[in-house]
């Protein structure tokens, strides 16, 4: 015959094991749930009018040097840009965020290209940590469509 606290303790034993299973489970979930958010909000900001205006603007703007830049683009518009890349440039270096996901919706590599000379010119005044995470993302970029493109003449 079982012996009854032998039996009680194998159900106790066996609810911690599922409740930590449960528990495995849910927080699995939450890391997904609060990474389908932050991409939801960078999408957000990147449809954003006045964002998008800005985005035109430099993306539609020939820019050969810094004084090119500084001529024809906005401080503002430089640096709405320059910091959205910039955050979500680290987002994807702390792997926060799915880079495919991030670079199919964005095309930092075209705005690092543009504003490439200002962020020297940041680099040699303020600090030379300035845009790292903007250039390394636009790097990324690069990488990714050079890729896509060798995968796609296949087809």
């Amino acid at each position: 015959m079982v012996d009854v606290s032998l039996l009680l303790n194998v159900v106790a034993t066996a609810s911690i094991v599922l409740g930590a299973l449960f528990a495995v489970a849910e927080l699995r979930g939450l890391g997904k749930d609060r990474r389908t958010e932050l991409v939801m909000n960078v999408w957000s900001t990147f449809t954003d009018p006045d964002f998008a205006e800005a985005h035109c603007r430099i993306d539609g703007t020939e820019c050969k040097d810094l004084k090119d830049i500084v001529d024809k683009c906005t401080r503002a518009d430089i640096l709405k840009l320059s910091q959205f890349y910039e955050g979500l440039g680290l987002l994807v270096r702390k792997r926060l965020v799915d880079p495919q996901l991030v670079l199919e919706m964005s095309y930092p590599r075209v705005i690092w290209a543009k504003l490439k000379p200002w962020m020297e010119d940041e680099r040699l005044r303020v600090t030379r940590l300035r845009g790292e995470h903007f250039e390394y993302l636009a790097e990324l970029d690069t990488q990714y469509k050079t890729r896509r493109l060798a995968g796609l003449k296949g087809v």
